[in-house]
């Protein structure tokens, strides 16, 4: 091989490996690049994932607390109705209430051939 051969070889080998150098560093760069990316998003997805669970989280003990409201009004109603029947038996004259149990006494022995 002449000098002037090798001096090109040279050259195109020199211009190879600055070639290959710069393919190197960009190939380092993406993987940074792409490592960064992957971090970001996974660390996305898990502040989404926590979102998600504290709303859900919230959700349900607002849920929670709609059924217990709900149910502590149905108590008291209950109550109440409750409270207004033992109040209307209560208002009842005692003399009527004799008088009734007699009548239905009496209905009850004329049924089964009492007395």
């Amino acid at each position: 091989m002449t000098p002037k051969a090798e001096e090109r070889t040279d050259e195109r080998l020199e211009q190879l490996l600055s070639v290959e150098q710069r393919l190197e560093t960009r190939l380092r760069e993406a993987e940074e690049t792409a490592r960064k990316q992957i971090e970001e998003a996974r660390a996305h997805a898990a502040h989404n994932g926590e979102r998600q669970r504290q709303e859900l989280e919230s959700q349900s003990a607002a849920e929670e607390r709609a059924d217990q409201e709900a149910q502590a009004k149905k108590l008291a109603e209950i109550e109440q109705t409750g409270a207004a029947r033992v109040a209307a038996l209560e208002a009842v004259d005692a003399g009527r209430v004799d008088e009734l149990a007699r009548r239905v006494l009496r209905r009850l022995l004329e049924v089964e051939g009492g007395p």
